[in-house]
């Protein structure tokens, strides 16, 4: 699954590049000039006693691997030779956010498919459809979508009915009205097909039934 960069490094004006460390690095163990260890972690918390302090990838290094704390505000870094380390990187969600896909966001809503022919459930949308018992609740909801899918607003494969509440007379009525639609019917739990549809990308556009909610 990808996973993107969150990271954000507040550069430095020194000439070098500045690079972000993942949070993962810093358990990392680096030694001081007196040949203690200590983890990057504790020396971001801990930074204004490490402050000036010269660090080393290995033990008694006197060239190479070798690097200065600096501490500038909030920001903590390791200057090497050539390149600076930010230690304490900010999480910056901005460059993800749905802030930056309005149009795109937009142009889906104005393209938007309703799932039932009476336009009140949407594709994308959450529904909680809710009556006494035996008031029609389930014959609504299925007769409308089956006017959507023989209008070719919906195909019938991307409706998935879970059939929680009949017994085996009604459970067999709604299989062969539904079997000439395509729609595919299950009398069981639908987390784990739901899973496995996610887990394998393949939930988009998915339109899925449960009947009743437990």
């Amino acid at each position: 699954m990808y996973k993107p960069n969150l990271t954000k490094s507040v550069p430095l004006s020194n000439g070098n590049p500045t690079t972000a460390v993942p949070v993962a690095l810093l358990s990392t163990q680096v030694y001081l000039p007196d040949g203690n260890c200590v983890t990057l972690q504790e020396i971001v918390k801990n930074k204004e006693s490490y402050d000036g302090e010269t660090i080393s990838k290995e033990q008694g290094a006197s060239s190479g691997g070798i690097w200065k704390v600096f501490v500038k505000a909030e920001n903590v870094y390791a200057l090497g030779k050539e390149e600076n380390l930010h230690l304490n990187p900010k999480l910056d969600y901005s460059a993800i956010s749905d802030t930056n896909k309005i149009a795109e966001i937009e142009n889906n809503v104005v393209n938007a498919a309703y799932v039932t022919s009476c336009n009140t459930i949407a594709k994308g949308e959450w529904t909680v459809v809710f009556a006494k018992p035996n008031d029609g609740k389930t014959l609504i909801i299925l007769a409308t979508i089956a006017q959507q899918i023989s209008n070719g607003i919906i195909n019938g494969d991307d409706v998935f009915y879970f059939n929680l509440d009949d017994a085996r007379p009604g459970y067999l009525e709604k299989l062969k009205i539904l079997e000439p639609l395509n729609v595919i019917v299950f009398d069981k739990d639908p987390v784990g097909i739901m899973m496995n549809l996610i887990n394998n990308q393949q939930a988009k556009d998915k339109i899925v039934i449960s009947d009743t909610l437990v």
